[in-house]
């Protein structure tokens, strides 16, 4: 129990920490005690249940079940109190995602004198505070905290939470394997790392950027993956990688992916030839490689008056038209982003109003006469056929309440 402390008027309030029984149990595959998500979470495997790592006071064991860092001192499960004024009161503690809180009172500490308010299911991470009048002469607070599996899976819904997984159901992300089996299978599994382009173009003057992925399959612990960066293009010099510093990419518990952004630098308005970039997984503690360990990502040479790159000519082709085609060849380009490629802007929008015009009254007039025997009517393909062609000039967009067809 933590001291009294004094609030100014006639009130003297307490408060401290205890732990419920829950119906729901963790997994603790080793038997020491410590829930083995929260050890893993942690890279606490080695701990004891009875030690205190962090000498807060706190042992192990009772970490684990608040699901507090047992190797940070200002992580414990705590009840704060402070006054708030002549006549108020606050009650605060650090909550976990997942886990379960009640403020239980009491007059006089007797086992049979403690009132539970109601639970409170943590949503996220985060200070939870109340506030209160100091009324009474005396009154002693305490936490309690338990745990739930809201799905019935086997999985409390903070081992869930740490993991990634969805407490509101027993196959998070669709797998066809339950989360518990998943969570037991992955908390010994080792991890195998692969690498793979997701977005393997961009352009110098073309904001968007190119995309390497890390995948890792196995196990579910926290993770920190060696890479190195290669190929005739350089960091920071032509090409960023904003959210990575360094040449270390960082897994959370359960995550299975984590994309790395290469975001084009705009350097000399010159006609070098395009350069590649080469992301490669290194071999490190806690994984193995797989098949795949590197990937390229092309970056295009762009000046000031360079013709559209693939990405700026099917988002124009968004804008102005019905979008890219389906490629006919073997390039990877849709036939129409090539065109504009080749034409440019100005001279695509020109050729359209040079090319003979096309009329809706012979389709209304077929679709009138054969739609009922082709089940045309009510087809998404159809409303969004139509939406797109009655649907807010592309070309010149106007305001809602003035939309006028294009000249």
């Amino acid at each position: 129990m933590k001291p009294a402390l004094r609030i100014p008027g006639p009130a003297l309030l307490a408060a401290g920490v205890a732990f419920l029984a829950s119906s729901a149990s963790a997994i603790d595959m080793d038997g020491d005690g410590l829930n083995d998500v929260w050890e893993l979470v942690y890279s606490a495997q080695s701990l004891s249940a009875s030690g205190d790592a962090d000498g807060d006071g706190v042992n192990n064991l009772d970490e684990s079940d608040a699901g507090t860092d047992p190797f940070d001192g200002a992580s414990r499960p705590t009840l704060a109190i402070a006054p708030l004024g002549p006549d108020q009161f606050q009650l605060a503690f650090e909550q976990v995602a997942g886990k379960r809180y009640r403020l239980e009172s009491s007059f006089d500490l007797s086992s049979d004198s403690w009132s539970s308010g109601s639970p409170h299911l943590a949503p996220g991470a985060g200070l939870m505070a109340w506030s209160a009048p100091a009324a009474g002469a005396s009154m002693f607070w305490r936490l309690a905290i338990d745990d739930i599996d809201s799905d019935a899976d086997g999985l409390l819904d903070a081992e869930e939470r740490w993991l990634g997984f969805d407490p509101k159901t027993n196959r998070s992300d669709r797998y066809d394997t339950t989360d518990l089996a998943r969570a037991t299978a992955g908390i010994a599994a080792a991890s195998v790392v692969t690498v793979s382009a997701l977005d393997d173009r961009m352009s110098e003057r073309w904001p968007d950027p190119g995309v390497v992925v890390l995948r890792r399959s196995g196990g579910l612990a926290p993770l920190t993956v060696n890479v190195a960066f290669s190929g005739t293009a350089l960091r920071d010099a032509d090409f960023t990688t904003p959210g990575l510093a360094g040449e270390a990419v960082a897994f959370g518990a359960g995550v299975r992916e984590v994309p790395v952004e290469l975001a084009p630098v705009a350097d000399a308005d010159d006609g070098e030839a395009a350069e590649t970039i080469i992301l490669s997984a290194l071999p490190g503690a806690a994984y193995s490689l797989g098949a795949a360990t590197s990937a390229s990502v092309i970056l295009d040479n762009e000046t000031a008056t360079s013709p559209p790159s693939p990405k700026a000519a099917a988002r124009f082709l968004l804008q102005a038209a019905f979008g890219p085609d389906q490629d006919t060849d073997a390039d990877g380009l849709p036939e129409n982003v090539e065109e504009v490629m080749s034409m440019g802007f100005e001279a695509w929008i020109d050729d359209q109003f040079n090319r003979p015009l096309g009329l809706l009254q012979p389709w209304t007039e077929w679709q009138a006469a054969n739609g009922n025997s082709h089940g045309l009517y009510g087809r998404s393909n159809q409303y969004a056929w139509w939406n797109r062609v009655m649907g807010v000039p592309k070309l010149r967009p106007d305001a809602a309440t003035t939309q006028l067809p294009d000249p």
